[in-house]
């Protein structure tokens, strides 16, 4: 988690606002309620980076959401949405990381 955020204040330095764009954007499409609530986005937001892979993202979000008071089993149930789509393989190498928070 400290290399993302090591990765993103070097790009902010360095990228003319990279961090502060990629924040902007994120609040947007994540936090920000529509049709969907802020909770229902993070939890699709949480199924996308499991189907991805994204373990590094997944361990900062999961956090987010526990703080949102997302329950546990709601973030599992959500990461397992992806799996008829994308395999158990991306879900397993992302879940490593992760699962002491969920535990």
């Amino acid at each position: 988690m400290d290399e993302v955020r090591k990765v993103l204040k070097l790009l902010e330095s360095s990228a003319n606002g990279f961090e502060r764009l990629y924040g902007d954007l994120y609040a947007a499409c994540v936090k920000t309620e529509g049709s969907l609530d802020e909770k229902t986005k993070m939890l699709i937001y949480l199924s996308v980076l499991g189907a991805l892979g994204a373990s590094t993202s997944l361990e900062i979000h999961v956090n987010e959401a526990l703080s949102m008071g997302i329950s546990r089993q709601e973030i599992i149930e959500a990461l397992l949405v992806a799996v008829p789509a994308t395999g158990i393989t991306p879900l397993l190498s992302s879940l490593r990381p992760i699962l002491e928070e969920l535990s």
